[in-house]
């Protein structure tokens, strides 16, 4: 058992974390992230730990073929879809001088605009129950684990009890939102996950297919040149 700061880290399961991300730079920043461990204790990690999966050399990942059988495309309906957020990078107000987009302040006012726009298109779907509770929670949720993985992609997610059944919605800003990722790059596509708290399998199978999936530029680049919703759609059943 290392230790890095006052977190104790076991490298090897931290080495099974980076296994299944097959080399995925977007995996790679978040397991960074979210056990707080710096690169550099991170590379003396992995060295120190035997590496049987073939995954970083470029193998494919056993793991990632069963789990395609998830079919994303049927938790996605078509007026879950937004082409384009109303949101800006910048307040339409009078901008101050030193206005910093990725300043506390305004990162603060993008993301709750931005979950704002996508509980609408949960509420078009009908899977909520109470909005105004469901924005608290997502922004409250954002404070304290920001879920924008870097590469332009964000994936807001929470299990609440407004809903019922597992849901998805897709956003996307063409020239990109300010939304605290750890490459402070902006977001530019949004894939936000809701379920019910008892729903975790659905919920954390979906989240990795999701971030492995989309470490692919091309499927990137998909999702930012879809003209409508169905072409949307079509990009989710190809990555299925």
């Amino acid at each position: 058992m290392l230790r890095e700061g006052l977190v104790k880290v076991n490298p090897t399961r931290v080495a099974r974390c980076f296994d299944v991300c097959r080399a995925g730079r977007i995996i790679g920043l978040f397991v960074i992230r979210s056990f707080r461990l710096s690169s550099r204790f991170l590379n003396g990690t992995l060295m120190r730990v035997p590496y049987r999966s073939g995954s970083l050399a470029g193998e494919s990942c056993p793991t990632t073929e069963r789990n395609h059988a998830l079919k994303l495309r049927r938790f996605l309906h078509a007026d879950a879809i937004c082409l384009e957020l109303e949101t800006k990078e910048a307040p339409e107000d009078d901008v101050p001088d030193d206005f910093d987009p990725n300043g506390r302040a305004n990162i603060n006012r993008v993301r709750e605009s931005v979950l704002g726009e996508i509980i609408q298109l949960f509420e078009r779907t009908g899977a909520v129950s109470n909005p105004k509770r469901l924005l608290k929670e997502l922004v409250n949720r954002e404070k304290k684990s920001p879920t924008a993985i870097g590469n332009g992609l964000a994936i807001p997610h929470l299990r609440t009890l407004q809903v019922k059944s597992f849901v998805m919605a897709f956003a996307r800003s063409t020239d990109g939102l300010p939304f605290n990722a750890p490459d402070e790059e902006p977001a530019h596509l949004f894939f936000a996950m809701l379920a019910p708290p008892y729903d975790d399998r659905t919920y954390l199978r979906v989240y990795r297919n999701l971030a492995l999936i989309l470490s692919d530029p091309e499927h990137l680049q998909n999702f930012m040149t879809a003209r409508d919703a169905n072409e949307v759609l079509r990009n989710m059943e190809l990555i299925d």
